[in-house]
């Protein structure tokens, strides 16, 4: 059985706390106060509670990308398993849009997060090092769109099923990317 890390349970009291509060009103000391850990564990593993909710979303990414990547899914099924993890969530990214400052930084943050993941999945369909510029520049484009229309999404609470969404995202992939990443 794996433990859960400090970060991990940090994380966990956030979101715990997420359900009952804005994220705007929950304090640190709340958070360490939930799980029973100290401050100093907080500081000693996030600069504030930002960079634990950037760290939360880049490793729930991560994780769908590489469970995938091990279980040999297409980028369709990628992309529908990340839009269920954002419906099973949207009460909690719901609150951490409304109730930050954090929509423009959570798009650009998305964004940057969804690029280079892409990336990578590029880099291991094509087994080549690296891609060109003009390829990259459409990745970037691509993941600033997806960005900011999951917000939208996540915020009319999730109008449209998370596989109707996939499939919206997938639909909408440059040419040149879906036939990297679709084949």
């Amino acid at each position: 059985m794996k433990r859960m890390t400090a970060k991990e349970i940090l994380a966990a009291s956030f979101k715990e706390l997420a359900q009952d509060k804005p994220i705007n009103k929950i304090t640190v000391q709340d958070i360490v106060g939930n799980c029973g850990y100290s401050p100093a564990t907080f500081y000693r593993n996030f600069s504030d509670k930002f960079d634990l909710i950037a760290w939360d979303y880049t490793t729930s990414c991560r994780e769908i990308m590489n469970q995938s990547a091990a279980e040999g899914r297409s980028w369709q099924e990628t992309v529908a398993e990340a839009c269920r993890h954002f419906q099973a969530n949207q009460d909690y990214m719901r609150n951490l849009l409304r109730n930050t400052s954090g929509r423009d930084s959570f798009v650009k943050y998305e964004s940057a997060i969804d690029a280079e993941l892409m990336s990578q999945a590029i880099l291991r369909r094509t087994g080549e090092a690296d891609f060109d510029e003009d390829l990259r520049r459409m990745v970037t484009i691509y993941s600033y769109g997806t960005a900011q229309y999951t917000c939208e999404w996540l915020l009319s609470g999730c109008s449209l099923p998370a596989d109707k969404m996939a499939e919206l995202f997938i639909e909408a992939l440059p040419e040149k990317v879906a036939a990297i990443l679709c084949s």
